[in-house]
Formats: C-alpha cells, sequence, structure tokens
C-alpha cells in the first residue's frame, strides 16, 4: 500500500511538497484534491492532533482548503473523527476511491489490440492490456507500431500517438481550454510522462496522460469527446500508453478510479486489475 501510493504521489506531482514525518503536505492552486491535500501514509513524526493543526496552516498558507487524504481502514481514518474531521461527501470525484494495480501486459481479460502484438524500436513485446479511468466502449483499436522520437513515443496506424510533452489540441480536451499555471505544472511533471493523443481526421478526439515511476505505469487524465465514445477510443488510447510504457521499463500498471464507477471497477477487473485499498478525503467538520 505505501508503495503505491508513494508511485501515485510521485507520478502526480504537486506545485508545492512539505514533508511531514512520512506524511507529505500539497498544494497546487486546488487543481485535484490529490495535488492539494495531506498524503497520510505512515506516521506524521509529531502527534496526530498536532499533525493536524499542521494541514491546516499549510493550507491556510497555500491558499487551498484542508484535506487529508486517509486509506480507508488504517489507524488515522479512525482517528479523524473524533478529533473533528468528516468525509468530503461533496468531493466532485467521489467520497472514495479505489487503487487498482495489475501486471502490464498480462490477466485473464487483457484485451489485444487487432489481435497482433505491438512493436516497440522494432522489437516484439506482448499486446498490452487496456484499461484505464472511465473508460468508455467496448471496441478495440488497430494494431500499432511503437516508434521512439524526440520527444517520446508515437503509436501509428491506431491513430495514437504518446510523446513526452502535450501536443497541439492535448490541452483543450483534458483541462477544457488554455492550462491554469498549477494545471500545467501538474501535469507535466513526473519522473518520465507521456501525453496520449489520438486524431481522427486530423482533430483530436481523446488524450489520455501516463507517468513511468520506477517499473510502474501510473494512469490518468482519460477524455474522449462526448461524439466519439462508445467507439472504443480509449482502449486505443491506453493501449498506446501501454506500449510506451512498456518501451520505457514499466512491468506493472497503477490508477485510481472513483468507487461509485461501477462499470470503470467491472472492466478493470475483466481486465486483471485488483484492488490494493481505498481512500478518501477528510476535511474539517
Amino acid at each position: 500500500m505505501g508503495e503505491l501510493e508513494d508511485v501515485c504521489a510521485r507520478a502526480w506531482p504537486a506545485v508545492v511538497t512539505r514533508p511531514l514525518g512520512r506524511w507529505l503536505l500539497r498544494a497546487s492552486g486546488g487543481y485535484t484534491g490529490r495535488a492539494n491535500s495531506a498524503l497520510a501514509v505512515g506516521p506524521p513524526g509529531v502527534p496526530l492532533p498536532a499533525a493536524l493543526r499542521a494541514v491546516v496552516s499549510f493550507s491556510a498558507e497555500h491558499g487551498i482548503r484542508p484535506y487529508v487524504q486517509a486509506v480507508v481502514g488504517d489507524e488515522v481514518e479512525a482517528a479523524l473523527p473524533g478529533l473533528g474531521w468528516e468525509v468530503n461527501l461533496a468531493h466532485p470525484k467521489g467520497a472514495e476511491s479505489a487503487v487498482l494495480t495489475s501486471v502490464l501486459g498480462s490477466g485473464p481479460g487483457r484485451a489485444p489490440v487487432g489481435g497482433t502484438g505491438v512493436e516497440v524500436g522494432g522489437a516484439g513485446v506482448g499486446t498490452p492490456g487496456v484499461g484505464g479511468p472511465g473508460v468508455e466502449g467496448s471496441g478495440v483499436g488497430a494494431p500499432g507500431v511503437a516508434r521512439p522520437g524526440a520527444e517520446g513515443l508515437g503509436v501509428s496506424g491506431s491513430g495514437v500517438e504518446v510523446v513526452g510533452s502535450p501536443p497541439p489540441g492535448w490541452f483543450e480536451l483534458a483541462v477544457g481550454g488554455e492550462p491554469s499555471a498549477a494545471q500545467r505544472a501538474v501535469l507535466t511533471s513526473g519522473p518520465r510522462v507521456g501525453f496520449a493523443c489520438l486524431r481522427e481526421g486530423g482533430a483530436v478526439v481523446g488524450v489520455a496522460r501516463g507517468c513511468v515511476v520506477d517499473d510502474h505505469l501510473h494512469i490518468a487524465v482519460l477524455e474522449v469527446r462526448s461524439g466519439h465514445r462508445r467507439r472504443g477510443c480509449a482502449r486505443r488510447l491506453l493501449a498506446g500508453l501501454d506500449a510506451w510504457a512498456t518501451a520505457h521499463g514499466a512491468r506493472r500498471r497503477v490508477l485510481q478510479v472513483a468507487t461509485h464507477n461501477e462499470g470503470a471497477l467491472a472492466l478493470y477487473r475483466g481486465l486483471g486489475y485488483v484492488e490494493s485499498h481505498r481512500y478518501r478525503y477528510w476535511v474539517p467538520a
């Protein structure tokens, strides 16, 4: 659990971070709960009431609402109600999320891309499985050939490219327009970030973000234009990320998904994902 939370935090780095024992205080101008909360995994190095006061002080310093990201069922979460904190039921992405993991390119429900392997840099690798937050549709894209490039790795033949900086049109679909400074900082930071982009007829119809941390591919920001959903676009994007991440040494995948998203959870289980743990965001009552 601790290792996966570390991977997720490193893959989605906040603009400002401050350690508190083994906790991590994070602020990013209010863009996403993960980048604007105290990751409360492990001991904070001070008594819990003092740690929570530090969270409130840090949040005020950076103009954000105090949040604690706590693992469901652990000692920290069990103590929060008695210290005047409550689950943020109004969180826009859902009050509770599951952390799912799988072996990259394997699992009982792996979905082949066009029924063939994907080649990376001319060397054949196993066909990646597909899946990610908010996947729509059940179609499968055409096979692609992944080629290293100056900025990353493009996947030809499937309409998907994965590159090392956001291509034109990526931000527009990912965040709805020109990104704020905080959005740009969070989305473009990380050990090795790949921006997947799917075009049809020259127009961007889908985007996704991957980040390789050690041997994990972290998957986030999967968006498909409404008129192109239920056509396998998300699967094609994620297959591209799988090929890109495999080329960079990834062996496992990890993602975070709201537990109310039953359709996505069912898909991930079929693709071999298993739940590691869950977390919730807590706020002062």
